[in-house]
């Protein structure tokens, strides 16, 4: 019998740290007259499988502040506009546009990364710049709009998984004047808003509590049989509002919690468990593109003394 094939993850790490760990790189490509053509705010994170000395090795890494955007070309009439990102030694993430009938849309993501930088790929066998080119999964935007997604979305081919999230992009900047009007991603009008808290004139402002630290980064492996179908690598830390008195809370996830799941065709679930939470990952291919569909949580904390069911917000 033929074996499936397993997601294209036996030799993927993959990183979901959070989606808000990191800090939110800003880009500002300015033309001739020094006015911005292309603006940009975007966090990323990096997950590259290379050959070590004997062993496949991973990398993680995420789009630093000191990177380089001279490469990018504002575009016009005639031409598409391109955000070129260029870091460390020989790395760059590139982005080009196309816009037609009042909108521009995200088409061909590039990544390219050098396994000579040592701090990024220790011990890689061999030493070259590789490239990955992929459908960026932007939606397309009405000109004059900035498009927004605080959504992470996984985009992985080959070797490479990136994870993109709280994003802000806006192409064919007019007159250099960065749009105050948005176009939302259709993952982010979907998701749920929790309830806000209204405070009278003579109530006191309530102390808001320290926020947790940054979770601890836990390893987990999903096998089908003997073979490793799907591996992670990720700190969790969890946006919660509890049923009973509607307070928000974040929380972060044992990176000791026991793994399960199952790995299909062109699917896989990857089930986290600990003594007080379940948080469920549902991932799905489609058109050689591997992206986290839906995250669910159970979750039960005791809060002065009761015990509370709490929901992801």
């Amino acid at each position: 019998m033929q074996r499936p094939p397993v997601l294209h993850l036996a030799a993927l790490l993959l990183l979901l740290t959070g989606f808000s760990l990191t800090e939110a790189v800003e880009i500002k490509v300015h033309d001739n007259n020094n006015k911005t053509c292309i603006y940009a705010i975007l966090s990323v994170n990096f997950t590259v499988v290379y050959e070590g000395n004997g062993t496949m090795k991973n990398t993680t890494f995420t789009l630093p502040n000191s990177l380089s955007s001279n490469g990018s070309v504002c575009g016009d009439n005639n031409s598409a506009p391109l955000l070129k990102m260029d870091f460390g030694p020989g790395h760059s993430l590139s982005l080009n546009f196309s816009h037609s009938a009042g909108i521009f849309r995200g088409d061909v993501l590039t990544f390219t990364y050098n396994t000579s930088d040592t701090n990024l790929f220790p011990g890689a066998k061999n030493t070259s710049v590789n490239q990955v080119a992929v459908d960026s999964l932007m939606e397309a935007a009405p000109l004059n709009t900035v498009y927004t997604c605080r959504s992470a979305k996984a985009i992985a081919s080959k070797e490479v998984i990136m994870v993109f999230y709280d994003v802000s992009l806006q192409a064919l900047v007019e007159n250099g004047t960065i749009s105050k009007n948005e176009s939302i991603c259709k993952a982010d009008m979907s998701t749920t808003m929790g309830p806000l808290t209204t405070w009278t004139a003579s109530t006191m402002t309530p102390t808001k509590p320290p926020p947790p630290p940054i979770p601890s980064v836990g390893n987990y492996t999903l096998k089908n049989g003997s073979e490793t179908c799907l591996l992670a690598n990720m700190g969790l830390q969890l946006n919660l509002t509890c049923m009973e008195d509607n307070q928000t809370r974040l929380i972060n996830i044992d990176s000791n919690s026991t793994a399960s799941g199952l790995c299909g065709d062109q699917n896989a679930t990857l089930v986290l468990e600990d003594m007080k939470t379940t948080v469920s990952f549902h991932f799905m291919v489609e058109q050689s593109k591997f992206f986290l569909k839906e995250v669910k949580a159970n979750i039960s904390l005791v809060v002065n003394g009761s015990s509370k069911y709490c929901r992801l917000q």
